[in-house]
């Protein structure tokens, strides 16, 4: 089959990474001019890590294993330890803590020749049937079209895809964002195969150690569509101060958090910090319309993991094709969903 996906994300080089693999004809459009490899953090659990390496990407090559979480209160104490080391046995590769960028590198490596075309998306589809053989017409920013037998949706919450399927129902701001970004990590900061989560009124914080020295860190506060400042320190009257510095903002907001929170923001400037606000989708009561659309996260008939593969701490899932064994008998356009920041679920951005 004939398969172009929309988005070059994680979700969607992966899939088709796997479905080229199978045999598929696969062709990616990116409507940014280059990858995103920006730096930020993943937690990629063990059916990722597994698929990754089927990809011929071992996971030494992305981060290094995640041993422990530990969720704690602001002031330090421990509420909550993981203990990671068995599942790794058990099934096969352990969590990985991982550079997003690293994968993304690495699975656009795996794609054959040609198969990515950059600074291209998606403007419209319609399924279209001609001497009795369906298929899907999609046409590109650029004003151009291609058909094919499938078309997958991986190309975020602003999916221009999923808006085709659905309507413009735009995801909505939950009202939160985290401030987050990547630095050198000194040794004592944060032991190198620990997750810590710290919780309190003023917001909540997250480290990632992504190996080579890097740590990913972020900082979840409230926050309103416009803002593109952190909120600061709460006064005793209830007014929250906001200077035009990112950096003082966390620094003033998250000063009576235990160490190491203090230690880094110390080393944190304004241009380390980057925004990103938690969004959710209304949840559609029938997923299907037309050519029969698949979900990734529910119902999808590739093999088991292909809609798993790497994870995003079920912030952005992605969305996975139909594989060879169970051939459509109708075009299968298919949009990935976004969903909340969920960050209480335990993941990575």
């Amino acid at each position: 089959m004939k398969i172009v996906i929309i988005g070059a994300g994680v979700g969607g080089l992966a899939s088709a990474v796997g479905l080229a693999g199978a045999g598929h004809e696969v062709q990616v459009y990116e409507q940014a001019p280059e990858l995103r490899v920006g730096g930020n953090g993943m937690i990629v659990w063990p059916s990722g890590a597994s698929i990754l390496g089927e990809f011929g990407i071992p996971y030494d090559e992305i981060g290094q294993p995640m041993n422990v979480t530990n969720t704690r209160i602001f002031m330090g104490f421990t509420v909550a330890r993981i203990d990671w080391s068995k599942v790794g046995q058990q099934y096969g590769a352990p969590p990985i803590l991982a550079r997003r960028g690293k994968i993304i590198e690495r699975l656009a490596e795996q794609l054959p020749e040609g198969a990515l075309k950059l600074g291209l998306g998606c403007r419209s589809f319609e399924n279209r049937t001609s001497g009795g053989t369906e298929s899907v017409k999609v046409t590109l920013t650029d004003g151009s079209n291609v058909e094919a037998d499938v078309l997958i949706g991986a190309d975020g919450h602003r999916s221009s895809v999923r808006r085709e399927l659905f309507g413009d129902s735009t995801a909505g701001y939950t009202g939160w964002a985290a401030w987050h970004g990547v630095t050198l990590m000194p040794p004592d900061l944060n032991p190198p195969n620990e997750v810590n989560v710290y919780m309190g009124e003023a917001g909540l914080v997250a480290l990632h150690p992504l190996g080579d020295d890097l740590l990913y860190w972020a900082f979840e506060t409230p926050w309103q569509d416009g803002e593109t400042l952190p909120p600061g320190a709460v006064g005793p009257d209830g007014v929250t101060s906001r200077s035009e510095s990112a950096a003082a903002n966390l620094r003033d907001r998250f000063a009576a958090y235990a160490s190491p929170i203090p230690e880094l923001l110390d080393m944190v400037k304004d241009a380390d910090i980057n925004l990103f606000p938690f969004v959710r989708h209304r949840v559609l009561r029938q997923w299907g319309a037309g050519g029969s659309p698949w979900p990734a996260t529910r119902r999808t008939s590739c093999r088991p993991g292909w809609d798993r593969a790497p994870t995003r701490r079920s912030r952005t899932r992605g969305c996975c094709g139909t594989s060879s064994r169970t051939p459509p008998t109708r075009p299968r356009p298919c949009a990935g969903t976004s969903g909340p920041g969920a960050r209480r679920s335990g993941g990575s951005r």
